[in-house]
């Protein structure tokens, strides 16, 4: 993987870049949310580790640049920030998770490796259901021939849930697949998100997604 960190302590900087580069990534690194974002602005990464609290331009403020510019590189925020409030305001953002310092290497490295599996099960998938059709390399998502303006987010919502072929995906299991954290914040999060799904779903034909009460999400049968 090619993987840009964005960290001003030195130490952890240090360490993250000797063992992922030991372990075969190509490794850019700097300090500043500036040049940070300049990087990965002109930079090709499969990934991007981004800390919080970075002088001057502070990591929320890169993510959401990179975010409002249409940047769907992955990114990944590491921080000594532990608040529910931060790790939300992080994952709205648009962030692929959030690891709280101090962390493992070992930690690290899983969900490089769980990261890698999901690049690679998109680069090969086309999901469809019933008049819906989705393209998980290029993240068109087609309706009854409309097409669907869809958020990173809502795609891979609705990713999650196609894929589960009328399964029920729990709350906690969702909130791990699309934002990769273990805990449901109680804030609202899941559910702001689905119900903009939804509505754009909704556009293009009749509900398509049930809402198991208490548990979480699954589609909807044809006789329903």
């Amino acid at each position: 993987m090619r993987i840009l960190i964005i960290e001003d302590e030195a130490p952890i900087l240090a360490t993250l870049v000797t063992d992922l580069t030991e372990a075969g990534h190509g490794v850019t690194s700097c300090e500043t949310g500036e040049e940070g974002l300049n990087l990965a602005r002109n930079g090709s990464f499969d990934l991007i580790l981004l800390d919080i609290g970075l002088p001057g331009m502070n990591g929320f403020e890169v993510a959401k640049v990179l975010r409002d510019e249409e940047n769907t590189t992955p990114i990944l925020f590491l921080s000594a920030r532990d608040s529910e409030e931060d790790i939300v305001q992080g994952l709205d953002l648009g962030a692929d998770g959030y690891m709280t310092k101090p962390f493992s290497v070992g930690e690290l490295r899983a969900r490089l490796r769980a990261l890698e599996r999901r690049q690679k099960m998109d680069q090969d998938l086309r999901l469809t259901f019933q008049d819906l059709e989705m393209d998980t390399k290029t993240r068109e998502t087609v309706r009854s021939g409309q097409r669907l303006n869809l958020t990173e987010v809502e795609f891979r919502l609705l990713a999650e849930i196609v894929s589960g072929r009328g399964k029920i995906r729990t709350r906690e299991e969702l909130l791990e697949a699309v934002w990769r954290i273990t805990f449901d914040p109680q804030t609202g999060l899941l559910d702001v998100h689905m119900s903009n799904l939804r509505k754009k779903l909704a556009k293009a034909g009749p509900p398509l997604i049930e809402t198991v009460r208490g548990v979480g999400y699954r589609l909807l049968t044809p006789e329903k």
